[in-house]
């Protein structure tokens, strides 16, 4: 295999939350592992959440701090960018705006990870750009809506792949209306979750979660709506204690008192998050 330049583009920095960095990582070193050169950018308007002090903020200074430790850990070193292009001199850490604008120009590729990077003129210079949807729906039902922002941002990309293997198929219903979508997965490095000791006496199934986004990303499509707040998940699952004979601790804000209840009575710890 031909050794190649990649980026990976999506919002480490910016959403400093576990699954959001340990999903990100999982396609830096997989990539690595086939012999590739990649590289970790973060050049968004978008303004980063600061966990320390529990807010969005213009501060950029601990999503910088957090990339160079992860880039540290897992190999790409000196070749990771966070730019803050939401302030006017886009300052930042990393790579120099320049070194950047040479990345994008030769990379053989550009991996916007969550489509969490947008598409602004130096990103476009490049001449393979792959966008990868990690929650399918949302776009599908607005490009089935002709909305127009959505449509021209997607068809900026060479390549639109989809963890929805169904989507751009008959199982799926939404029209694709012209765009090809292909199947994806999510890579996983096994090796990460290898250890030579096994589950202690006491050990937990443990979860984290946001119980209910208040409605704010549910999809109305040809009159029915779809939630997509987690909850009505849970309650599907709500008798794995059990039926595993497991302690299952869950790390949420449940707030009605009868869904608590409800939940301990199937024998899960509660925890707040």
């Amino acid at each position: 295999m031909k050794r190649r330049r990649i980026v990976v583009m999506g919002f480490m920095g910016s959403c400093p939350i576990a699954g959001v960095i340990w999903q990100h990582v999982h396609y830096i070193v997989g990539l690595q592992r086939l012999g590739h050169d990649v590289y970790y950018v973060e050049d968004s308007a978008r303004l980063p959440y600061n966990p320390i002090v529990g807010e969005v903020n213009f501060g950029f200074d601990y999503a910088a701090k957090l990339l160079r430790k992860i880039a540290r850990e897992f190999g790409f070193k000196d070749r990771w960018s966070y730019r803050a292009r939401y302030l006017r001199s886009d300052p930042g850490a990393g790579l120099s705006r320049q070194k950047l604008r040479e990345l994008y120009r030769d990379a053989d590729a550009v991996l916007n990870v969550c489509g969490a990077q947008e598409l602004h003129d130096e990103v476009r210079k490049n001449p393979c750009l792959i966008y990868i949807e990690s929650d399918p729906g949302p776009e599908q039902v607005r490009v089935d809506q002709s909305d127009q922002k959505t449509l021209a941002h997607l068809r900026g990309y060479q390549r639109l792949f989809t963890f929805g293997e169904n989507v751009g198929t008959k199982e799926f219903p939404v029209p694709s209306r012209g765009l090809r979508w292909l199947p994806t997965r999510q890579p996983v490095v096994t090796d990460f979750w290898k250890t030579d000791q096994g589950p202690q006496r006491g050990d937990l199934f443990t979860s984290i979660a946001n119980w209910n986004t208040g409605g704010q990303k549910d999809i109305i499509w040809r009159g029915e709506k779809y939630l997509w707040s987690k909850s009505r998940e849970f309650l599907r699952f709500i008798a794995a204690p059990r039926k595993c004979a497991e302690t299952f601790e869950l790390a949420t804000e449940i707030r009605n008192a009868r869904t608590r209840a409800r939940f301990e009575r199937y024998g899960w710890r509660l925890r707040a998050p």
